[in-house]
C-alpha cells in the first residue's frame, strides 16, 4: 500500500531555453565573401550543468569544459576570420545549447527554429560535450569519413591529439533527431 499525503499533482514548469548562436562569414577560394553559398561547420556544446537526476550531472565537466572549448575555438577563429586572406571557404556557427541533460532539448528547439538554409548548408557538426574527464577523447561522427574535408579535420584532432599524449578515437553513431 502506497500513501501519499499530496493532494493534488503539481504541474511541471517547463524552463525557458535560451540558446545563444555566433556566426563567422568564410570566403570563397577566389576570396569573394558570398555566405550564403558556402558550406558551414556548427561547433555546439550544451552550457547546462545540472541534470533532472543528481547522477547525471558532473558539474564543470558537464558542460563547464566544452563551454571552455567552444569559446576559447570561436576566440581563436575570430581573429582568423577578421582577415580576409585568412578566411576558410567555410562559415562557422558556433552554438550553445540549453538543457542538454532534458533530453537536449535547448539543441531540438535550436534545430527547429534554424531557417532551413543554414541546416541544410551544414557539412560538419563538432559537437563537444564532458571534455575533461578521462584520459581519451571520442569524437562521435554521424556521417561516414567520407570527404577529403572531414577527413583532413579528423586528421588535424589526431595529429593535435598525439601531440600532446591523449588517446583520441572516432565512433561512427547514426544521428536520428526524430528519435525522442
Amino acid at each position: 500500500r502506497i500513501v501519499s499525503k499530496v493532494a493534488l499533482p503539481k504541474k511541471k514548469i517547463v524552463p525557458k531555453l535560451s540558446n545563444i548562436q555566433g556566426w563567422l562569414s568564410g570566403a570563397s577560394l577566389s576570396g569573394e565573401v558570398d555566405a550564403d553559398t558556402l558550406g558551414t561547420v556548427a561547433i555546439v556544446a550544451h552550457y547546462d550543468s545540472f541534470g533532472v537526476a543528481p547522477g547525471l550531472a558532473h558539474g564543470g565537466d558537464s558542460n563547464g569544459s566544452g563551454v571552455a572549448a567552444l569559446l576559447e575555438i570561436a576566440r581563436l577563429f575570430s581573429g582568423l576570420y577578421g582577415s580576409d586572406d585568412a578566411k576558410a571557404p567555410y562559415n562557422i556557427v558556433f552554438v550553445l545549447s540549453a538543457a542538454g541533460h532534458i533530453n537536449y532539448s535547448g539543441s531540438r528547439e535550436w534545430l527547429a527554429n534554424s531557417d532551413v538554409q543554414l541546416l541544410d548548408s551544414i557539412e560538419f557538426a563538432l559537437c563537444i560535450d564532458s571534455i575533461g574527464m578521462g584520459d581519451k577523447v571520442f569524437m562521435h561522427l554521424s556521417k561516414p569519413r567520407k570527404s577529403k574535408a572531414i577527413k583532413k579535420v579528423l586528421n588535424a584532432f589526431s595529429v593535435a591529439a598525439k601531440r600532446v599524449g591523449v588517446d583520441f578515437e572516432t565512433v561512427h553513431k547514426k544521428i536520428n533527431l526524430v528519435e525522442p
